[in-house]
């Protein structure tokens, strides 16, 4: 009889604990489906919260880690790709600005990370200046709405371009995806 409810005991496990991470899925999910994702391949795997997300063309791109206990919260890494001056000064118009674009996330993420130490009094304080809050980071948006208000524009999308438009082949940081070649010159990859 132990052995007959050991089967039902394991699904109710998997269940709940595919139940519990359902909020980063839906994330993942929203972000793979709605931005052009550089890397990893899509379909991903479940288990990668990392993604490297084309942010204009040129080859500029940033990389995020999810946290899976708080999908919608600040990401737990963010790594900028590809972001030059010359990129910086094209994307900005041209206009010889210089935005520092590690600084400006930094300052965008920040209200959220003082409101998690300060706690209710802090977003007392924050719900009286609306207006500034609306340019913060909140938890109550997407991942993708939260980049895309960072950054002031929507960010690309397959809907509405082509991938091979922020696609920047280097010949040494991804010389792993280069096929390998047998001596025959045969493709050994497939």
């Amino acid at each position: 009889q132990e052995q007959q409810q050991l089967l039902p005991r394991i699904q109710q496990h998997f269940e709940q604990t595919i139940s519990n991470y359902q909020s980063l899925f839906d994330e993942l999910d929203d972000l793979d489906s709605n931005l052009w994702i550089l890397e990893p391949t899509l379909p991903a795997r479940r288990s990668c919260v990392e993604r490297r997300i084309a942010l204009w063309e040129g080859g500029a791109s940033v990389v995020i880690v999810l946290d899976h206990e708080k999908p919608r919260g600040v990401p737990i890494m963010v790594r900028f790709m590809g972001v030059t001056m010359a990129t910086i000064k094209a994307v900005g118009g041209g206009s010889g600005s210089v935005a520092d674009w590690r600084a400006s996330f930094a300052e965008f993420v920040a209200e959220e990370e003082e409101k998690k130490h300060v706690g209710e009094r802090q977003k007392q304080i924050t719900d009286a200046s609306s207006s500034s809050n609306k340019k913060r980071w909140s938890e109550e948006r997407s991942i993708r709405a939260n980049l895309e208000l960072w950054l002031g524009s929507p960010l690309p999308s397959p809907l509405s371009t082509e991938k091979s438009d922020y696609l920047v082949e280097c010949g040494i940081c991804y010389s792993h995806r280069l096929p390998v070649m047998s001596e025959e010159g045969e493709n050994i990859n497939d």
